[in-house]
């Protein structure tokens, strides 16, 4: 892990979407590309959509504790041109209601997170512009069992996979920035639930848009997490 460490608290629903490979591939800067997986049918790619209430933020060398909503679109399983082999997740979207963790995030790490309008209830998550109120995307989710811990939940293991890849983004000049999120599943409380989101309007390109509910499977996360910068050859594959 590098020097500056960010840590937090996660109490959110990831959404796990499969749609086609190519449509994906819209959603990524030049210079990265999909790579095979087997989680989905091939021609199909994973997407993670992450909606999420962040509490205790703040970087290891700074005395303070941010809290705020989330909401992450996450694509696994991809890897730069001319850089090492990954499998690496890249986050085309990040949407929060407050404005010093977008400004870090974009500062710190090179992520793209921009200021939206966020609601949250226990069943529920809602996204809409600053700028006008018009509605982006919803969900709602409703518990289908327990909560348990990531190895006792056996629909998730072949979804483990899709949470623990390193991150890249692009920074200043086009250089890419690498960093690990560690969502430490170990002692991570989940719960199986079920869900749907709505697109009202097409997010980023190659996203979905319209009125019909899009169900997917979910889980609701309880974690302490980490965040740190890496570099490439934090990244190649051990000897």
């Amino acid at each position: 892990m590098g020097l500056l460490q960010v840590t937090g608290r996660l109490d959110g629903v990831a959404l796990i979407l499969d749609l086609p490979a190519d449509r994906l591939a819209a959603l990524l800067p030049q210079g990265l590309g999909l790579l095979p997986q087997s989680v989905v049918a091939a021609g199909r790619h994973p997407l993670v959509l992450l909606f999420g209430q962040q509490s205790e933020v703040g970087p290891n060398l700074l005395p303070f504790g941010l809290k705020y909503l989330e909401f992450v679109l996450a694509l696994p399983f991809v890897r730069p041109h001319d850089g090492p082999k990954g499998p690496f997740c890249h986050l085309p979207i990040l949407l929060l209601d407050r404005r010093l963790p977008t400004i870090l995030g974009r500062w710190l790490y090179g992520f793209a997170k921009r200021r939206a309008a966020c609601r949250r209830s226990e069943g529920s998550f809602a996204i809409a512009r600053l700028e006008d109120g018009a509605a982006l995307l919803s969900a709602r989710f409703a518990a289908t069992g327990g909560m348990g811990r990531a190895d006792e939940l056996e629909d998730f293991r072949n979804l483990r996979c899709l949470f623990g890849q390193p991150l890249i983004s692009q920074g200043r000049g086009g250089r890419w920035r690498y960093a690990r999120f560690d969502f430490d599943l170990t002692r991570a409380a989940l719960r199986p639930v079920a869900a749907e989101v709505v697109f009202h309007h097409a997010i980023a390109p190659g996203m979905p848009s319209g009125p019909d509910p899009i169900p997917a499977p979910a889980y609701r996360v309880a974690t302490a997490w980490t965040l740190a910068r890496t570099g490439p050859d934090d990244e190649r594959p051990k000897a």
